[in-house]
C-alpha cells in the first residue's frame, strides 16, 4: 500500500514532536502494510512560514532511520496545503512540494468553505498547472450535503478525493459515514489514506482500512484506493 497523507515529519507541524516518534510511525506503517509513504507536513502560504530546509533535513533523517532499521519501506516528500490567497501563486512558483514529485497537489480547505469559493479555488489550482487531491474530503460541508454534489464536482473540475482511514472505521458523523459510504460505492473516491500524526491518537491503520474497503466495494477498488503497486507507478509516472 500507499499512505499519502502522513504527518510524518517531527518537529515540522503538528506531527511527531521527536525522532522517536518519528520512528516508531515509520515501524508502524511498515507493520500496516504500506511499502510506501508520502510526508506531508502542513504548509499554510501567508499564514505560517513554512521551513523547506528543515522538511528536507527530517526526510532524510526518515529515510536513514528506513534503512537503519531494514524496513521495506521508501519515504517521498510531499505536503498538505492549507488553500489561502497565496496559495496559487506558490503552487505556480514550485513552493510547495508535490506528492512525490507529481502534477498532485494534496489541499485541505476550512471546513466551512462555500461551494462557489471552494469551486473557485480548485480551478486557480489548476491554472496553477497542478491536480488537485481533497484532503479528508469528507470534514468539507459543502461537499457532504449529499453524494451526488460531492462527485459533480469531482468530475466537473476532474480533481481528486481523500478519505481518512479514521472515517471508514467509525470517526465523524452518521450522515458523513453515510455520504462517504455511497461516494464509494458509486466509484468517487480515489485515495483512502491515514492522515497520521502520531502512534496513539491519530495512528496509521491502512490495514484495517483496507479490510474494511475490501468487505464494502471488493478487493480490486480497495487496492486502488489504498495504493497497489500499478496505482503507484501511475501516481509517479505523472
Amino acid at each position: 500500500m500507499i499512505d499519502i497523507h502522513h504527518h510524518l515529519l517531527y518537529g515540522v507541524d503538528d506531527g511527531p514532536a521527536d525522532a522517536d516518534t518519528m520512528r516508531r510511525m515509520l515501524e508502524t506503517a511498515a507493520q500496516e502494510g504500506v511499502h510506501a509513504v508520502i510526508a506531508t507536513p502542513h504548509i499554510a502560504p501567508g499564514v505560517t512560514p513554512f521551513q523547506p530546509e528543515k522538511a528536507r533535513d527530517r526526510l532524510l533523517e526518515a529515510r536513514r532511520m528506513v534503512a537503519a532499521m531494514g524496513l521495506k519501506l521508501t519515504v517521498w516528500p510531499g505536503s498538505e496545503l492549507l488553500y489561502t490567497h497565496q496559495a496559487a501563486s506558490h503552487l505556480a512558483q514550485g513552493r510547495i512540494p508535490t506528492l512525490a514529485g507529481s502534477d498532485r497537489v494534496l489541499v485541505e480547505f476550512s471546513q466551512d468553505i462555500r461551494l462557489n469559493a471552494l469551486e473557485d479555488a480548485l480551478r486557480e489550482m489548476l491554472r496553477a498547472g497542478t491536480l488537485p487531491v481533497l484532503a479528508h474530503v469528507e470534514r468539507y460541508s459543502c461537499l457532504m450535503q449529499g453524494w451526488q454534489q460531492a462527485a459533480q464536482i469531482r468530475q466537473k473540475h476532474g480533481v481528486l478525493y481523500q478519505v481518512n482511514a479514521h472515517t471508514l472505521l467509525g470517526g465523524g458523523s452518521f450522515w458523513t459515514r453515510r455520504t462517504v459510504r455511497r461516494l464509494l460505492l458509486e466509484g468517487q473516491v480515489d485515495f483512502v489514506a491515514s492522515d497520521a500524526h502520531d502512534c496513539v491518537h491519530r495512528p496509521c491503520r491502512m490495514r484495517e482500512a483496507h479490510e474494511a474497503l475490501t468487505a464494502l466495494v471488493g478487493k480490486a477498488y480497495a487496492d486502488e484506493l489504498t495504493g497497489s503497486l500499478d496505482t503507484v507507478q501511475a501516481f509517479l509516472d505523472r
